[in-house]
């Protein structure tokens, strides 16, 4: 990907390239400064862009608007993960993520054993509120889609994906 030096890369430019390339956008989490500076060395040695994330609590521990602010400085994209260890991701996590004002937010862990139907339904209703807040949103898929079961028959895990998308928007 060719950069004026200086310039700002942007997410719909790095995954218009990417898409139009055929690569892909490696997405690494920063839990610390020396993190993001390790993460940052080695896609500037390979020539390649990333997007820095971090979750809430990351974000939170960096002091809040320290994050963002750092990793605007170094003029990259970046994402912050609305996670959940415990069950589904709630919508308060959705807006906290909002408030960091990232390129992205990556909503993790949507699933709580329901099935497709039902998980990408909760996760419509998160895609839907952060784009309601003007933001770009990355989802997982749901492990019943990278099983290996669906890709035996010829065509299953592609309309398993389309069904996923229609219902997720």
């Amino acid at each position: 990907m060719e950069q004026n030096e200086g310039a700002t890369m942007t997410l719909t430019s790095v995954v218009a390239d990417a898409r139009r390339d055929g690569w892909a956008l490696g997405s690494f989490s920063c839990p610390s400064l020396e993190a993001m500076h390790g993460i940052l060395k080695a896609a500037q040695s390979a020539e390649a862009p990333v997007v820095l994330t971090a979750t809430l609590l990351e974000a939170e521990r960096f002091g809040g608007s320290a994050f963002p602010i750092a990793v605007r400085a170094l003029k990259v994209p970046y994402g912050v993960r609305a996670f959940s260890a415990i069950g589904p991701v709630a919508p308060t996590a959705v807006l906290r993520a909002v408030g960091f004002g990232p390129d992205l937010i990556l909503i993790d862990r949507t699933e709580d054993g329901g099935a497709l139907d039902q998980s990408a339904s909760r996760l419509r209703e998160l895609v839907q509120l952060a784009h309601e807040q003007g933001q770009l949103v990355g989802v997982p898929l749901p492990t019943e889609l990278l099983d290996d079961a669906a890709t035996v028959q010829p065509g299953v895990r592609e309309a398993h994906l389309k069904r996923f998308a229609s219902i997720t928007g």
